[in-house]
């Protein structure tokens, strides 16, 4: 219990560190997140189908759908061949409209490296646009560290009211996500905004999709074909290509 208690406030230290940048006004919070802290945000739910969809759109204006930088971002669709029902979802799981809301697989660590960097630049020409290009705050989107990833994860569900109290307490907690069910139904993913969201308002951070960190070729939080075990705070699970049941979401950390 006493390392717990330590390793708590190492991980706390670490969120406090990032010093707030005192602007004329206050930061607004970036598009998509919730706050942690003064100048460290959290996408409230992980990277969907949709997003991706706009950052392909912009690789292919830019540089054309025939050019190698909108080639190699897009997704692997294949990864669902695995599954009984693999052609239905290859064909149309990425490309639906039906799926827009849907965590984005398929992807690798690599191009979701070059999704954060496009992202960063995306969102400062926004704010240059709104605010003057002279005001512009140094920030960043990329992957959380294992660490920030377990403090955010570790933090229980935001105050329920009666009826949703009701509906957990009926049901084993593994149907409180969206993971492997010994004996059930078999899923895949789920929309982006399922299921209850933790105290600081984000979605699915267990279960739906094991999302990448910092660290390459780790995951956390588990997934659809994931059991309970392997979905925990503090369970790692380890990838080496892209996979179905693989996502990520990013963090924006405003940087002195």
């Amino acid at each position: 219990m006493k390392s717990k208690f330590i390793a708590i406030i190492s991980i706390s230290t670490i969120f406090m560190s990032f010093s707030f940048l005192k602007f004329e006004k206050a930061t607004p919070r970036p598009p998509g997140t919730v706050k942690i802290v003064e100048n460290f945000f959290f996408d409230k739910t992980e990277i969907s189908n949709i997003d991706w969809k706009e950052y392909l759109s912009w690789l292919k204006k830019e540089f054309g759908e025939t050019s190698e930088k909108y080639l190699s971002a897009t997704p692997d669709r294949s990864v669902w061949l695995e599954l009984a029902y693999a052609e239905v979802l290859a064909e149309n799981y990425f490309d639906h409209p039906s799926y827009d809301g849907y965590p984005v697989v398929g992807i690798s660590y690599d191009q979701v490296v070059q999704y954060c960097e496009w992202r960063t630049k995306r969102v400062k020409e926004m704010w240059a646009l709104n605010h003057g290009s002279k005001n512009v705050p140094n920030f960043r989107y990329r992957l959380p560290t294992k660490t920030e990833w377990e403090l955010v994860a570790n933090t229980g569900f935001k105050e329920l009211s009666k009826k949703e109290q009701r509906r957990m307490k009926n049901k084993p907690i593994e149907q409180n996500y969206n993971i492997k069910q010994e004996g059930g139904d078999f899923f895949i993913t789920a929309p982006c905004y399922s299921y209850l969201p933790n105290k600081h308002g984000m979605y699915n951070l267990y279960g739906n999709v094991a999302e990448m960190v910092s660290e390459e070729g780790v995951a956390k939080g588990g997934s659809w074909n994931h059991n309970y075990n392997n979905s925990v705070f503090d369970a790692e699970i380890s990838y080496e290509k892209p996979s179905s049941w693989l996502g990520f979401r990013c963090v924006c950390e405003i940087i002195e």
